[in-house]
């Protein structure tokens, strides 16, 4: 766990570092490279920015059921917003596919949901329950139940690395991409990897929504038939991709 470390953000809420040790430049030297899990000017800002705009759009317009994949769980913002817009428009239903590479995240999210306490990050879920209760007029208790009651129920899937733990032959209407960096996580934001992935996963009626917004992502998109609504990125930041299609574009 060394390599996580929790940083309040300018807004109040609580995000991660994570500390992944990458190859240099030089042969058979290597480097620590530190990456926030949310921009430093808010979490749960860019959390409603960025992510809950899309969710929203999409009950607007959805079906009964709506299949959300959310890339990935860190402190489990998308997770439980997803859950608390349920709570407040409850005539549609979210199914929630979460993906998570480090298992402590999901322990002590677990953990959180179950006892209202955890090894680490106690303080973190507090805040997080806490203000998005607020956020939709609910409890936190009463917020925090209803995650447990979906991850009991099979309606909110905690899954290991993306894509690996892929369900098969399962499409969503929201995709939440919120893959770490380029530098980061390379594999996952490649032209090739992206028009391959998402022709598999991505419902025929689908919105995708991410804080990047980089070539290789706006090609593959186009190229699968998606439409790009503009938007500037959250906090001074040129751009953003929010990308519709199917009934989503209408």
């Amino acid at each position: 766990m060394g390599n996580l470390e929790v940083y309040w953000t300018a807004d109040g809420s609580p995000s991660l570092t994570f500390e992944k040790i990458l190859q240099g430049p030089e042969k058979n030297s290597q480097e620590g490279y530190v990456e926030k899990m949310h921009h430093s000017q808010g979490a749960w800002s860019e959390t409603k920015y960025i992510y809950q705009t899309a969710l929203e759009r999409a009950l607007s317009q959805a079906p009964k059921e709506l299949r959300v994949l959310s890339l990935g769980l860190g402190l489990g913002y998308n997770e439980v917003m997803s859950a608390g817009l349920e709570l407040s428009q409850p005539q549609t239903q979210m199914e929630i596919f979460s993906f998570e590479s480090l298992p402590e995240l999901q322990k002590n999210f677990l953990d959180y949901l179950g006892k209202g306490s955890s090894e680490l990050f106690s303080e973190c879920y507090e805040w997080i329950f806490e203000n998005l209760s607020a956020e939709f007029d609910l409890r936190s208790d009463e917020l925090r139940k209803h995650c447990l009651q979906k991850y009991e129920s099979g309606k909110l899937h905690l899954l290991n690395a993306f894509p690996e733990s892929l369900p098969k032959n399962q499409t969503y209407e929201v995709i939440l991409y919120d893959a770490f960096s380029n530098k980061m996580n390379p594999e996952l934001w490649t032209e090739d990897f992206l028009q391959g992935t998402l022709s598999e996963i991505a419902s025929s009626d689908c919105i995708l929504t991410t804080y990047a917004a980089t070539g290789a992502l706006k090609r593959s998109l186009k190229s699968l038939g998606f439409s790009k609504l503009e938007r500037p990125g959250f906090a001074g930041k040129r751009d953003s991709s929010f990308y519709v299609r199917g009934v989503f574009a209408e």
